[in-house]
């Protein structure tokens, strides 16, 4: 028996919500290139964070349809593990999370406006960002050297992030981990260099991919080993108008990565300022963050509701109609209803946290939904056509 299940769209704010961390500052300064990569250090449990500056539009400049990134981003290394617990394989529960850093209304010292990131990995191997300088038309949802699909539907050989495959990232789709972005969705027209003018493509014809607020790699298991991983930011939507900055806290991204392997780590900071042909009026000219490494929030089972914010997939482990009892999976859709990807039966009593639909009522209530670490109990009304409006929302503690 199906049970769809659609519902209205919770609140975005509440999607995206994200919590704040200690800053512990270390000045960094420059961005002109890889080879000045900053060394994060070691990460072994113990936080890492940082402030820097990276450039505000260093991951989009040029509309909607993007031709790569465009201007030098503020590299990272980090190393994950002691050299024993690379050499044995040993995996950490890891979250990474970039955050506008400053005044918001001093253009000097702004907080960056729409962060964003990307994460590579060389493996058990060293990296040595001294060997490559800086390049242009970089992909953040790709590794080096990759295999695609071009716009006419034929295979073509995507030769951007070379640079990175010098440095010692591993070759092809193995050696990216994810990226994650603030700012706004855009599309990656790989064919040619935007400055240096050299091809992208090996047939000159243009591999266009899309850019989604975030994307993390778990399909290979070498390197990211739990599909639980998942990737949100949260924006604000501050921007700069004169000198005087709007809203009152600073844009933020986040990848949290469980089963992470020990290794060596690349990483790209910059904003994403995907406007033409006057960013500053729309995202501002903000260049400050922070950078924090530290353990990942402990994952547990416990059968509630979740929302993935990068699928947009609600799961419902149990919904009780009834005496029955289903698992039930809905994607978000563009009219804001969800559509029921899966429902099947489930032959136990009610789980922890279940989820009910009164057929009298035609009420769904859900006592706690986790979206991005933090808990809801939500409730929503049968509104007819297999859609439900949200009627009431609350955090838990």
């Amino acid at each position: 028996m199906n049970i769809p299940f659609p519902i209205i769209k919770l609140p975005q704010a509440i999607f995206l919500a994200l919590g704040t961390f200690p800053i512990l500052s270390t000045p960094v300064t420059g961005y002109a290139g890889i080879k000045e990569a900053t060394n994060l250090g070691v990460y072994s449990g113990t936080a890492i964070t940082i402030t820097s500056i990276t450039p505000f539009k260093a991951f989009a400049d040029y509309g909607a349809l993007n031709q790569g990134w465009t201007h030098s981003a503020q590299f990272l290394t980090l190393t994950v593990g002691t050299a024993k617990d690379i050499s044995e394989g040993k995996n950490f529960d890891v979250q990474l999370t970039m955050t506008g850093q400053g005044n918001l209304a001093n253009v000097g010292a702004a907080a960056i406006d729409n962060p964003a990131f990307a994460l590579w990995t060389a493996g058990t191997a060293k990296l040595s960002p001294e060997l490559a300088f800086g390049q242009h038309g970089w992909n953040p949802t790709r590794g080096p050297n990759e295999d695609a699909i071009n716009v006419e539907g034929a295979k073509d050989k995507l030769d951007v992030n070379e640079t990175f495959r010098r440095v010692g990232v591993l070759n092809g789709h193995e050696g990216w981990i994810g990226y994650v972005n603030a700012g706004p969705s855009y599309t990656l027209d790989n064919r040619v260099d935007p400055l240096a003018g050299d091809p992208q493509t090996l047939s000159g014809k243009s591999v266009l991919d899309n850019v989604s607020h975030g994307e993390l790699n778990t399909s290979s298991k070498l390197w990211l080993t739990n599909p639980s991983a998942s990737s949100t930011s949260y924006t604000n939507h501050y921007f700069l108008q004169g000198e005087q900055m709007s809203g009152t806290s600073a844009d933020s991204a986040s990848m949290t990565l469980y089963g992470l392997k020990a290794g060596n780590y690349l990483i790209a900071t910059g904003g994403s300022c995907a406007t033409t042909p006057t960013p500053k009026t729309v995202c501002g000219i903000g260049t400050q963050f922070t950078f924090t490494v530290q353990p990942a929030p402990a994952l547990t089972v416990d059968n509630s509701a979740s929302y993935d914010s990068a699928t947009q997939i609600v799961t419902l482990p149990d919904v009780q109609l009834q005496n029955l009892h289903y698992r039930v999976q809905l994607q978000l859709q563009v009219d804001n209803t969800f559509k029921l990807l899966a429902s099947e039966a489930i032959s136990a009593g009610s789980l922890p946290y279940s989820a009910t639909y009164d057929l009298e009522s035609t009420r769904l209530t859900i006592p706690r939904i986790r979206v991005s670490g933090k808990d809801y109990s939500a409730q929503l009304q049968n509104i007819g056509a297999y859609t439900f409006r949200l009627e009431q929302i609350s955090a838990l503690n």
